[in-house]
């Protein structure tokens, strides 16, 4: 580390304070960039909001944000950092602050590690002042503020590599959302719009067209569209379809098992609250296993009694191979032959079924709310035949299947990042200390 150096932040870079007021904010328009946008070091478009033209114009006079400008809170959610992409033009929000490199000097991707570092995330815990009612970092000191410099082609190397863990975790990201997304809606087209049969009604004729172009292959789409009914039947289902309970497609698996017996074995451990946010589940040894839980078997889901929702769909590849278990606050579904994990899975995504779940719940306090297992088993929830649900876990389970796959490889990609960030940032190990197949496999 002998051509590292220590520079205070504001001898490399300039810092901005964003407007110290909050717009009223609409539905569309020019975005707002509030300090909930910034999610471990990407803006989460999910969080943005819009202004009007003229209050854009206002929020801009102090500072408008540019491409690879750094922006930070340091007010409430300490720590949080993200980098203004190309192409992105918004207005800062109250409680953040800007940073803009000097790019001859630091290259602003090697300051957002820095910033996210474990060494720089602990400094900021040193300086953070507690207030009555929310914790701040003085701004007016941030130029102080001291970060660890090695010469620009090192910086852009350490840059580059991170870089690529995050943007190919992002791909899978998105990927994900789309495999999803599609499966969610051919689902929703043929058991729940009953898209197929209505389009049948309307006179459609072409196979490829009554299946929403779905398939552009015509004999298979005449396959499928031959599942499907020309009209409907008094009860409003398709002909030939009925209304199911979830008994008719699903079993509750109801075993326990007592992890402290086995405290050598590790577990992936599914347990509240932490798959409310949507995070993975922890890896716990049997003997920091507190209590019993329920052992997850192949191709089941799990469903939260607590907060009715799909939390994670298992399958013996998804991580690791190692025994899972879940909280009891988890119902633990496996689908009938007549199923299959895929039409359940979306199933309990489906925003229907979401909200005939949510009406089922009873308790007097938001901690002792709970769905009843067996209430729930007998609940009416699905319309359809088994042909049908053949037919569409042959185009879901593949799309799951790859879904789970891209998770996994997620959390690979993120353990190996975390891994590197400190040690990389500390001069530890050195990018080219890894080796170039290393390298290849992490930007592949």
């Amino acid at each position: 580390m002998d051509d590292w150096k220590v520079v205070p932040i504001g001898d490399v870079a300039e810092i901005f304070d964003g407007p110290h007021a909050t717009p009223k904010t609409i539905d569309s328009g020019p975005i707002f960039l509030g300090i909930g946008a910034l999610e471990n070091g990407r803006i989460n478009l999910g969080e943005t909001r819009h202004v009007t033209p003229a209050d854009f114009a206002t929020w801009t006079r102090r500072v408008k944000p540019r491409p690879r400008d750094v922006v930070f809170s340091y007010e409430t959610r300490l720590g949080q950092v993200a980098m203004i992409p190309d192409n992105f033009e918004c207005c800062l929000g109250r409680r953040m602050g800007l940073v803009r490199v000097n790019q001859n000097k630091l290259d602003p991707h090697f300051f957002l590690y820095s910033y996210l570092s474990p060494q720089f995330q602990e400094f900021l815990r040193s300086r953070t002042i507690p207030g009555a009612t929310v914790d701040r970092l003085p701004l007016k000191d941030f130029p102080s503020f001291p970060i660890s410099l090695p010469p620009m082609d090192i910086q852009r190397s350490i840059a580059s590599l991170l870089s690529s863990i995050d943007d190919k975790i992002e791909l899978n990201r998105r990927m994900n959302e789309t495999l999803e997304a599609m499966a969610q809606a051919i689902f929703r087209d043929w058991f729940v719009d009953f898209g197929p049969v209505r389009r049948k009604l309307e006179g459609t004729t072409d196979p490829v067209a009554i299946m929403g172009g779905l398939t552009p292959d015509p004999a298979r789409a005449a396959e499928l569209a031959g599942l499907f009914p020309d009209g409907f039947g008094t009860d409003d289902a398709p002909e030939g379809w009925r209304l199911m309970s979830l008994s008719d497609v699903a079993d509750q698996y109801k075993g326990t098992v007592n992890p402290q017996t086995l405290p050598g074995e590790l577990f992936e451990h599914y347990s509240l609250p932490a798959h409310d946010t949507g995070q993975a589940p922890a890896r716990d040894l049997g003997i920091d296993i507190k209590s019993n839980k329920v052992p997850v078997p192949s191709g089941a889901i799990l469903v939260s009694k607590l907060n009715p929702e799909t939390l994670r769909v298992w399958a013996p590849t998804e991580y690791a191979g190692l025994p899972q278990v879940a909280s009891t606050e988890f119902l633990v579904f496996t689908p009938k032959k007549s199923a299959g994990r895929g039409l359940l899975y979306f199933l309990f995504r489906d925003p229907i079924v979401r909200q005939i779940m949510e009406g089922m719940v009873t308790g007097t306090s938001k901690s002792h709310q709970r769905i009843s297992p067996p209430a729930l088993l007998q609940t009416k929830l699905v319309v359809g035949e088994g042909l049908a649900f053949a037919a569409f876990e042959a185009l879901a389970e593949p799309m799951l299947r790859r879904s789970l796959a891209l998770r996994a490889e997620n959390r690979t990609l993120a353990e190996t990042r975390d891994y590197l960030l400190p040690r990389l940032m500390s001069g530890e190990v050195r990018v080219g200390e890894l080796g170039a197949q290393t390298r290849s496999e992490i930007a592949a």
